[in-house]
């Protein structure tokens, strides 16, 4: 989803506040929000993030387990299940995807893990906008994850 219908460069943020009409969209730019985040919270908090700062040692990994059977479709359309049903798979295939994260060997920080327990290279298709847009300023991107943090950061201030 997040490299499917999501906005270029994954996340538009004049959209954070209200949000799409479309709760498709919605969660989609919610999924490329996760691994933006996941991203720089390997940059900033994770072992060998390379720049200095990732002095914690914390393991950032983003996970798709991807098109499950699961309660996550119940209301939707018996139509759209016509449609749907076909391309999930039983629920099991998703902790494939959770485990290998977890618990892979040479797993390294910052990474995207894919069903059902691959590593999605950076290099390649499809959506080189959101791997540029999570790149820092300095080093040649747009800084979405330093901007997203920071506006994740103004929303939680208040609980904290």
């Amino acid at each position: 989803m997040a490299e499917g219908i999501t906005p270029p460069t994954g996340i538009d943020f004049s959209l954070l506040e209200t949000g799409t009409s479309s709760l498709v969209k919605n969660y989609a730019i919610s999924k490329a929000g996760t691994w933006i985040l996941s991203r720089e919270f390997a940059r900033r908090f994770g072992r060998g993030s390379g720049d200095g700062n990732g002095k914690d040692g914390i393991m950032s990994v983003a996970q798709n387990p991807g098109n499950l059977k699961t309660g996550e479709y119940d209301g939707v359309s018996a139509l759209t299940m016509v449609f749907v049903k076909p391309l999930l798979h039983d629920a099991r295939f998703g902790a494939y995807t959770e485990l290998f994260a977890g618990l892979g060997e040479g797993m390294e920080n910052g990474v995207c893990v894919v069903p059902w327990g691959r590593v999605r290279p950076d290099s390649g298709p499809p959506r080189k906008d959101i791997l540029n847009a999570m790149k820092r300023l300095e080093d040649g991107g747009l800084g979405h994850g330093e901007k997203f943090l920071g506006w994740c950061e103004e929303k939680w201030k208040p609980f904290v």
